[in-house]
């Protein structure tokens, strides 16, 4: 569990994000990576969050604009690389191993969410994404989408998703 001053200093950059983007998305990143930014101008290359705000800039995270709305969850709807790591998350949970599904506990959170779409018919929690030219650009939420496909929703369903806009 990270410091929560961290997770406070963490939070004070992202005035715009919603409470429940912030703590579905970023909190899991600060409780692994602590925090170590003390301006939204800093550039993350060459340090443990690169990748993790996606193909956008920290400063673009900082004054987002936010939209909770529901998106069709059809394989079309996501970008080239979020659908090959809903692919490879499906996969581990059947027991390959491949590097785009690289996360300590992949198997259990996939089955997990299975467990809870299969009981209630809907994923546990709002995704986070954010839409590129390709499609949404999913940030938090692929075992949740992995299951969500895996389990034959994907084609008949929307799902609850937190969109960042361009500020």
């Amino acid at each position: 569990m990270a410091d929560p001053a961290e997770i406070e200093k963490a939070r004070s950059f992202f005035i715009t994000m919603p409470p429940e983007a912030f703590d579905l998305w970023i909190v899991p990143g600060v409780e692994c990576y602590g925090w170590q930014f003390t301006s939204s101008s800093q550039s993350v290359e060459d340090t443990r969050w690169n990748g993790f705000f996606g193909s956008q800039p920290l400063r673009f995270w900082a004054n987002a604009r936010w939209g909770h709305v529901s998106i069709p969850a059809s394989n079309h709807t996501f970008h080239p690389e979020t659908r090959a790591r809903i692919i490879a998350i499906i996969g581990t949970a059947h027991g390959r191993q491949t590097p785009m599904a690289n996360l300590r506990d992949s198997k259990k959170r996939f089955w997990t969410c299975a467990s809870f779409i299969r009981e209630h018919g809907e994923i546990p929690s709002s995704v986070v994404a954010t839409p590129t030219r390709e499609g949404f650009e999913l940030l938090d939420g692929h075992h949740r989408l992995a299951a969500f496909v895996h389990l034959g929703f994907a084609d008949k369903a929307s799902i609850p998703a937190w969109i960042a806009l361009a500020p």
